[in-house]
């Protein structure tokens, strides 16, 4: 292992989730690899979702959870922009190898991501007013 790879398996949590012997790959690696690295990128999930409420919805403090939840998941569907820049702070994180199996199988593991930084928002919109 490089020394790149041995730095960010150092910063990163354990395996996240359950891991059974008849886990898929795809499964595999989400628990291993996009789960710690969510877990750890967590509060700068939360910073840029802030930026962007100040930004595109100034009174979402305002809105009931419904709304809040909905606003969320509006965000994450249409906004191509904001939603590659979330996935890139995971990408960023990953070693070598890992981004090589991620490249492999892109569009279900950029789906997998999203879907899990929109749930890990929608957990916490409390912070958000």
């Amino acid at each position: 292992m490089n020394d790149r790879s041995t730095a960010l398996h150092s910063i990163r949590l354990q395996k996240l989730g359950q891991i059974k012997t008849d886990s898929t790959d795809t499964e595999k690696f989400q628990n291993e690899v996009l789960r710690p690295i969510l877990k750890f990128q967590n509060d700068i999930f939360l910073l840029i979702f802030k930026d962007y409420l100040s930004k595109y919805s100034k009174d979402f403090s305002n809105k009931k959870q419904d709304q809040k939840v909905a606003f969320v998941q509006h965000t994450f569907q249409k906004d191509q922009k904001f939603k590659t820049l979330n996935i890139g702070f995971v990408i960023g994180l990953m070693t070598l190898e890992e981004l090589q199996i991620f490249q492999e199988n892109k569009s279900e593991y950029n789906r997998r991501i999203t879907n899990m930084i929109t749930e890990r928002i929608i957990d916490q919109v409390q912070f958000f007013g």
